[in-house]
């Protein structure tokens, strides 16, 4: 029996960059014996009419779905996605993001893996790219922060974390646990995080990470400036707080709690001064986004309070 891939991708307002993905996507090596179908959801374009035409320019090789999802929203967007993947009768389901471009072999680098591990959940490394020359000096600056590096693990670790910007996953365990994104992160992100801790939890089964498994995220004009990548630290630490008050039982969590992040904080300060020894780029940017990070993270949780970082227009575009 042939096995059926959707290719899920939820876009908002990028249509410039969802042409380059389904570009890429259209070159795309495809494994033998396997169904491919593309799945996009539409979180908030008003013309549905000019996102279809856009999609009929490309000269794609599989099967093409449109849907349109009116609540705004990551985890809203995430799970139509898989409620369309289920309609669609999927056995799997792989998620990237519209401002991502993926190489010939991302599936099959994917695939061979959820073969070989399982069938479970397999992840990569997402690659930014800036435009070049950088125009701004604080482009150069953003290169060296720890932020826009990507994750740097070994070949074939078990993780139970994974982005939808680079995944793939069984859609058996999602139905037979009733799992879906979490909707208290529909604005602030990290939806995604939640939704692979429970799905580990669940399947007490964790994911893998591959390495040549890779996307390319172009990093967008209005976002070459250190503002952005600091905002990204202090969401990150409302995201971390959310997550422990959300899973405290989590054990890749357990190594930041409120009595040991004040040492851990103290040492990355540390580890990123000694770092800017070798490359100045980003000394300032990860030293004052760790701080904004912790920060966060303590007043999230002496306050109980989070951030909708996502709701705000210049960060979502």
């Amino acid at each position: 029996m042939l096995e059926h891939i959707v290719i899920g991708i939820c876009t908002f307002n990028r249509k410039s960059c969802l042409k380059a993905l389904l570009l890429s996507i259209a070159e795309l090596n495809i494994p033998e014996n396997i169904i491919i179908s593309i799945l996009i959801v539409n979180n908030n374009m008003p013309n549905a009419e000019e996102l279809s035409n856009l999609i009929a320019t490309i000269p794609m090789p599989f099967s093409v779905k449109l849907v349109h999802e009116p609540t705004i929203g990551l985890a809203s967007a995430r799970n139509r996605a898989l409620s369309e993947a289920f309609i669609l009768g999927a056995n799997a389901l792989a998620f990237t993001d519209d401002d991502c471009i993926v190489p010939e072999h991302w599936l099959i680098s994917l695939y061979r893996a959820y073969i070989k591990y399982g069938r479970h959940m397999v992840t990569g490394p997402r690659h930014y790219l800036f435009p070049f020359p950088p125009r701004k000096l604080s482009a150069l600056l953003m290169q060296e922060s720890k932020m826009l590096l990507a994750l740097d693990i070994e070949n074939g670790s078990f993780v139970t974390l994974a982005a939808t910007n680079n995944v793939l996953f069984n859609l058996a365990p999602v139905q037979q646990y009733n799992l879906w994104f979490d909707l208290s992160f529909n604005q602030c992100g990290g939806e995604d995080t939640m939704f692979f801790i429970s799905l580990c939890e669940k399947t007490k089964t964790p994911g893998v990470f591959i390495k040549d498994a890779y996307v390319y995220e172009t990093l967008h004009e209005n976002r070459i400036n250190i503002r952005w990548v600091l905002t990204r630290y202090l969401a990150q630490g409302f995201l971390l707080a959310q997550l422990i008050q959300k899973v405290p039982q989590a054990t890749h969590l357990q190594n930041i709690t409120l009595k040991k992040a004040p040492i851990k904080f103290g040492l990355r300060i540390l580890k990123w001064w000694l770092r800017a020894i070798a490359t100045l780029g980003g000394l300032g940017i990860d030293i004052v986004g760790f701080m904004l990070m912790y920060g966060a993270f303590f007043w999230a949780r002496f306050f109980n309070k989070k951030c909708d970082i996502y709701s705000k227009k210049n960060y979502i575009s």
